[in-house]
């Protein structure tokens, strides 16, 4: 009876220590997901990760273990990209919208630390570059490109440019008009003909100012860079 009972030992030592060793030959895709989780942009959530074949390049003792994987990931909320400024207002153009979903391909690499794994991935590709971000991710004003928003700000400016237009008008016309009386001649050498100088030389200091805010307002109005198609859904 003891020697059936040492025999059952001896067969199941070995069989536990093959468990043991490979436990360690292998990582949980949970494990790979949860590192990758990690390196997604902003915004974005897997939704199914799969380790298509996975082999260990170390040994048992310091185990190097590299997987094949695909990655379904999902956006929860709208991205946008950043295409102009508008008067200090930053504009963005919508370039994803939530609930779309991309795959992820590449390679893992597992190795063991300070008792758990640490992974380093090796993409193959990133559907999610040059998307954007989430427009709390931008500061200061924002505009979404086509929404009301957008629109009655650049009615403001319009306005305001007209305004600035018609004083840059006015204040030339009077700085004319002053200066046609300075050329006169009789009032030249009067005081008031030095008052009516002065008064022509502010004037065309004020039209001056007025023209320089018309331009920078049409300025505003031009600020924006070159930018990629918009995006089509």
């Amino acid at each position: 009876m003891r020697r059936s009972a040492l025999r059952l030992v001896f067969c199941v030592l070995p069989l536990a220590l093959f468990g043991v060793v490979a436990a360690q030959d292998q990582v949980e895709p949970a494990v790979v997901q949860a590192a990758f989780v990690d390196v997604l942009p902003r915004g974005w959530s897997v939704t199914e990760f799969v380790i298509e074949v996975q082999e260990n390049y170390g040994t048992s003792i310091e185990p190097d273990l590299r997987s094949r994987f695909n990655a379904t990931v999902r956006l929860g909320q709208d991205l946008f990209a950043a295409v102009g400024d508008l008067d200090g207002a930053i504009l963005l153009r919508p370039t994803a919208h939530a609930g779309d979903t991309r795959i992820f391909y590449g390679v893992s690499r597992s190795q063991r630390e300070g008792g758990g794994w640490h992974t380093t991935f090796n993409l193959e590709n990133d559907p999610t570059a040059g998307l954007g971000e989430v427009v709390s991710a931008y500061s200061g004003q924002v505009l979404i490109e086509g929404s009301e928003e957008e629109a009655a700000f650049r009615a403001s400016l319009d306005a305001r440019s007209r305004v600035a237009h018609e004083e840059a008008l006015r204040a030339t016309r009077r700085a004319e008009e002053l200066r046609a009386e300075e050329r006169k001649g009789e009032l030249a050498e009067t005081a008031q003909g030095v008052a009516v100088r002065e008064a022509a030389r502010q004037a065309e200091r004020e039209a001056q100012v007025a023209a320089e805010a018309h331009e920078g307002v049409w300025f505003a109005r031009l600020n924006w860079w070159r930018s990629p198609a918009p995006f089509r859904t």
